[in-house]
C-alpha cells in the first residue's frame, strides 16, 4: 500500500535478481569485487623467486 514502511536494509533489486543480504555485506562484497578487478593477486601471498608455498606449519598434516 502507499505509505507503508519498507525495510530498507536490503540492496535494491538490479537486473533480474533481488537481492536477499543486507545491504553492508553486500557493500563489501561489491568493494572487493572492484578490488579484485584492479589487482587480480590482492591478498595472495609474495614469495620470492625459486619458493614454493609449503603449506601451513600443523595444518593438515595427518596425526595418527
Amino acid at each position: 500500500m502507499p505509505g507503508s514502511e519498507v525495510e530498507a536494509s536490503l540492496e535494491p533489486s538490479v537486473g533480474l535478481e533481488e537481492a536477499t543480504a543486507p545491504l553492508p555485506y553486500l557493500r563489501s562484497r561489491n568493494a572487493l569485487k572492484v578490488i579484485l578487478d584492479l589487482d587480480e593477486n590482492f591478498g595472495r601471498p609474495r614469495l620470492p623467486a625459486g619458493q614454493t608455498f609449503r603449506g601451513i606449519p600443523g595444518f593438515g598434516s595427518k596425526q595418527a
